[in-house]
């Protein structure tokens, strides 16, 4: 089937069954996905050619509904809040309340922050591949120093990687 304005009625009843309006298979559930990447027609390109304003969508009444009560799911507050670190007052008072009922509830943040400043450092040695060495006293600064990201440099240290910012590196001895 040609895509023109003419049928263009057809062209979007045929996508709305799941059935590919080119080559008449049917059956998918997201008949746009086989149009495009079997015939290279895109949504937007689909939609230009039938004259269809880029807001509107082919999928049948109840696909659409089901795939707007799903996103209004997917946006509501509470999610939003679990996944980007706000809290309302009372999931606050709600996680504070079961912190002071549970003692062996995982460490507080001030007791992690003392107890990675407690690690011991180990200094590292920076390698150049003409002979040349640089010594640091941290992982943390030479990764300052180098313009570097400390877990790349780790991975060197620990032979997941062989450089770092075009450096060897290892740990002194």
């Amino acid at each position: 089937m040609e895509i023109n304005l003419e049928n263009k009625k057809q062209i979007i009843a045929l996508l709305r069954d799941g059935t590919c309006p080119i080559c008449g298979k049917n059956g998918f559930v997201n008949p746009l996905a086989h149009v495009t990447k079997i015939h290279g027609i895109g949504k937007r390109e689909l939609k230009d050619l039938l004259l269809l304003p880029h807001s509107n969508g082919f999928a049948s009444p109840e696909l659409a509904e089901k795939l707007s009560t799903y996103a209004k799911k997917q946006t509501s507050k509470e999610w939003i809040n679990r996944y980007s670190g706000r809290h309302s007052e009372i999931t606050k008072k709600k996680m504070h309340s079961k912190a002071l009922a549970d003692p062996k509830r995982p460490r507080t943040l001030k007791k992690a922050t003392a107890t990675a400043a407690s690690k011991k450092k180990r200094a590292v040695v920076r390698m150049s591949e003409f002979g040349e060495e640089k010594e640091y006293t941290s992982l943390t600064e030479a990764a300052a120093d180098n313009n570097a990201i400390t877990a790349n440099i780790h991975h060197c240290l620990t032979g997941k990687a062989k450089t770092c910012a075009g450096y060897k590196w290892k740990y002194k001895v």
